[in-house]
């Protein structure tokens, strides 16, 4: 018989946290650890770099300036556990990527197809410049999903709120010890995330979104205008979607950094992804 994993309470308690148990364990939310796969797999699979299946009726996706997008990824939401229940539970959910630079309101492309037509591989585009080369290396791998526990991260709200009581030692052992605990155990690399809490460096990334999309893009780094803001609001941006560095497969997203992919709620449950916010989280 397998022994159950250990609940986030026991994690807790584990590393010496218990006595923050009650504040910690209401922040949990529902997420799903993206894990790298064996070889690059069939059409129509989940899958990272390389060339996107799609169908006829989706053209390759390019920028403002007519540049083509860099192809991410692939997730065949079938393949999706339940903490997915926003998406629908079939159909391809595509991410390409523009100019990363500046690393704020990258510019991107997020495609849902739950149509009926065949996948077939895209050609790559063969007479514009790409926009991009930050998956230009990145090995095709298969993509897998595993269901986590999520508690706060770092740099956010949240994260202040629960760590607020604790001394340094607790501080820093909920930073690493716990957070290293929720991960799967699994032996394939973790390649980012779906869903769950957003993590910033420096600003709370789901402020930054509230202000780019909801306020004043040029007030993105305006400390002056935004401490005059009721940042409120900007909880209604959820976490959708993050991407990280992963050496195994040559994909470098800054200093070792990752690409974070928030949405609001409301567009989340009409399934418009078209003012998705991305930005790349790196020190």
């Amino acid at each position: 018989m397998i022994d159950p994993a250990p609940s986030p309470r026991q994690l807790l308690e584990n590393v010496g946290l218990g006595t923050h148990a009650e504040h910690i364990l209401p922040q949990e939310l529902p997420a799903i650890a993206i894990l790298l796969g064996t070889g690059a797999g069939d059409t129509g699979q989940s899958r990272i770099g390389g060339l996107p299946d799609l169908p006829a009726s989706l053209a390759w996706p390019r920028t403002a300036k007519g540049e083509a997008m860099e192809f991410a990824l692939q997730i065949d939401l079938a393949e999706l556990p339940p903490a997915a229940s926003a998406l629908p539970r079939a159909g391809m959910l595509y991410v390409f990527i523009g100019l990363d630079e500046p690393a704020t309101d990258v510019e991107h492309r997020i495609l849902l197809y739950t149509g009926t037509d065949p996948l077939h591989p895209a050609a790559l585009p063969t007479d514009i410049a790409f926009a991009n080369d930050m998956f230009a290396d990145v090995e095709p791998h298969r993509l897998e999903f595993t269901e986590i526990h999520d508690f706060p991260r770092w740099a956010t709200r949240d994260f202040s709120a629960v760590t607020r009581d604790m001394s340094e030692d607790e501080h820093d052992t909920y930073n690493e010890e716990f957070m290293w605990s929720l991960e799967p155990n699994a032996a394939s690399p973790i390649l980012g995330k779906l869903f769950g809490h957003a993590a910033g460096i420096g600003s709370d990334p789901r402020e930054d979104a509230y202000v780019v999309r909801e306020v004043n893009p040029k007030w993105l780094y305006n400390a002056r205008e935004r401490a005059k803001l009721d940042l409120a609001p900007a909880r209604n941006w959820r976490h959708l979607l993050t991407i990280d560095s992963c050496m195994t497969i040559g994909l470098g997203i800054w200093d070792a950094g990752y690409l974070q992919f928030l949405q609001h709620q409301n567009d989340l449950e009409k399934l418009d992804f078209s003012g998705v916010y991305a930005a790349v989280e790196s020190s």
